[in-house]
């Protein structure tokens, strides 16, 4: 059985509701969205694999990304600006020691790739085609 990567935003919920150790209150929230992206990502990868598109670990994200936006749906562009904009939080979340994460800014991240999630199921989204 292979793994179901929206159990990644499953995590990324729980790390925002569960009680947290104040002394590391900041990176249970950079957790989170970090996984709400790699959730939202590797679902949007997948779709792209199945529908035959080639996905080199070269750039993988960007491509992913960028299939996404170069489609002529705006429902399939908005999927490509969201992953975006959530891979821009993720990164934010994972390199960026200066920048400040709270659970407002976990929540939003959340957010974002819940709606992603929602639209993958859109069938617009699904007649993406390479």
């Amino acid at each position: 059985m292979s793994f179901d990567w929206s159990e990644y935003v499953e995590l990324a919920e729980k790390l925002i509701e569960q009680d947290k150790d104040k002394k590391i209150e900041s990176a249970y929230y950079r957790s989170s969205v970090s996984r709400s992206y790699y959730g939202a990502y590797c679902l949007a990868r997948d779709l792209l694999i199945n529908k035959g598109f080639y996905i080199s670990r070269t750039d993988a994200h960007k491509t992913v990304r960028e299939a996404f936006q170069q489609d002529s749906r705006s429902v399939t562009k908005k999927v490509g600006e969201d992953l975006k904009r959530l891979w821009g939080e993720r990164k934010n979340a994972d390199y960026d020691a200066p920048e400040s994460f709270d659970k407002v800014r976990a929540e939003k991240a959340l957010k974002l790739a819940k709606k992603l999630l929602e639209l993958y199921s859109d069938h617009n989204v699904k007649k993406i085609a390479p």
